[in-house]
């Protein structure tokens, strides 16, 4: 009919609640955040060019590395197969 008026596109979308306990859980991946974006841009601007993409590159590496010194997560032959594939 012609009455009918469609719905809001933020409709489908379910309603944004602020929690301050989940707030305080991620407030330090927060800060991390703005660190690594910092930290990137200040890199690119004293450093050369290869020398970023070597150490981006090792990010993946050290990832996983400390993932299983800390946390203790198995690292599956797969994931060794494409750290060898960045390392070389």
């Amino acid at each position: 009919p012609r009455g009918e008026q469609k719905p809001s596109f933020f409709a489908q979308f379910p309603k944004a609640e602020y929690l301050l306990g989940h707030a305080k859980q991620i407030f330090p991946l927060s800060l991390i955040f703005v660190g690594m974006i910092t930290f990137n841009n200040l890199c690119l601007k004293w450093v050369e060019v290869s020398f970023y993409n070597v150490a981006r590159s090792l990010t993946i590496v050290f990832n996983v590395f400390l993932s299983r010194v800390f946390l203790g997560i198995p690292t599956s032959f797969k994931t060794m197969l494409c750290l060898v594939v960045v390392i070389v």
